[in-house]
C-alpha cells in the first residue's frame, strides 16, 4: 500500500523496473528494501535505507568519461544571448559577493572520488576541455581564509548511464542569483486543471551532454 500511494501521489510510471530518471530509480530501490521487510523478520533485523536516501554515487572515471564529449566548450552563449542578457553573462564579475563568507555558514559539498580516482578525473576533464587549471590565489576563501571548495559525484541517469554531477553550493553562497533564470518545475503539471474536452500533451528530450557543450565567459 506504501508503494502504491507513493506511485500515485508522484505521477509516475507504475511500472518502476524502466528507472526513467533519477526520482524513478530511487523510489524503486525503497521500494526493493521495503519489499524484503516481512512481519515475521521486522523486529530486530536491520534494513540498510541509507543507500535509497540518496542517489550520489561514487565518481567511476570508465563510466562518466561515456558522456563527456572530447571537446567541450564550444558553445559560445554571448553570440545567442541578447541585450542585457548578454550583458550578465559576459560581466558576471558584478555577480560575486564581496563580503567573504563565515566557514560555518557554508554547506558540506557532497565529494564521492575515490583518491584512486582522482588523477583519472582531472586528467580526462582537462584534456576534454571540461575545465581549467587556476592559481590558488584566485580560489575564494572563507572569512577565516579557507578555501572554498565544491563536491563532485556521480549519478544514474538510467540504467546504464551515467553523470558527472559538481555540487557547487559552496560557492552559489558567493554569487548573486540571475533573476531572469525562474523555470517552472516538472511537478507543476500536476495541478493543471483541464475541461472535459481538453487534453495536454507534452514531450521532452535531453540533448546528451548539453551543458558540456556551452564555454564559460572567458573573463569570469
Amino acid at each position: 500500500m506504501l508503494c502504491a500511494d507513493a506511485v500515485h501521489t508522484c505521477r509516475l510510471d507504475p511500472r518502476l523496473s524502466l528507472a526513467l530518471g533519477r526520482g524513478t530509480a530511487r523510489l524503486h530501490r525503497l521500494q526493493t528494501l521495503l519489499g524484503e521487510i516481512s512481519p515475521e523478520i521486522a523486529c530486530g533485523s536491520h534494513i540498510d535505507l541509507d543507500s535509497a536516501e540518496s542517489v550520489a554515487l561514487p565518481v567511476s572515471v570508465s563510466e562518466i568519461i561515456k558522456r563527456v564529449p572530447l571537446d567541450c566548450g564550444k558553445c559560445h552563449p554571448e553570440l545567442y544571448l541578447k541585450g542585457k542578457h548578454r550583458q550578465t553573462f559576459l560581466h558576471q564579475e558584478h555577480l560575486v559577493v564581496s563580503e567573504e563568507p563565515l566557514a560555518a555558514a557554508l554547506p558540506k559539498p557532497c565529494y564521492r572520488v575515490e583518491e584512486s580516482e582522482e588523477e583519472k578525473l582531472r586528467e580526462e576533464l582537462l584534456r576534454r576541455g571540461f575545465s581549467c587549471l587556476i592559481p590558488e590565489s584566485q580560489v575564494a576563501t572563507t572569512h577565516e581564509g579557507r578555501l572554498i571548495l565544491n563536491g563532485m559525484f556521480q549519478v544514474e541517469d538510467r540504467p546504464g548511464k551515467h553523470r558527472l554531477i559538481v555540487d557547487k553550493r559552496p560557492s552559489y553562497i558567493c554569487e548573486r542569483s540571475l533573476p531572469w533564470l525562474e523555470l517552472p518545475l516538472g511537478v507543476l503539471f500536476c495541478r493543471i486543471k483541464l475541461a472535459e474536452d481538453e487534453e495536454l500533451r507534452c514531450s521532452g528530450s535531453d540533448l546528451d551532454s548539453y551543458f558540456n557543450r556551452l564555454q564559460q565567459a572567458p573573463i569570469y
